[in-house]
């Protein structure tokens, strides 16, 4: 291999590597993001069930 393939074949290793860590990046916000959704959608239901039990009081609605 000469000094020139060695340094392309480096370069490329280090642009996937740059690229994997993008990714792993995006992928954690995506998760952070769904657990963020997830528990919107607790609160909801919860919010959903109060209500059906005992009507929109006062306190619920602030």
């Amino acid at each position: 291999m000469t000094g020139s393939e060695t340094a392309r074949r480096d370069a490329l290793l280090a642009r996937r590597l740059d690229l994997v860590a993008g990714v792993s990046t995006l992928t954690a916000e995506a998760l952070r993001l769904n657990q963020k959704r997830a528990g919107i959608e607790m609160d909801v239901l919860r919010l959903e069930l109060e209500i059906g039990r005992s009507g929109a009081s006062e306190q619920l609605v602030r």
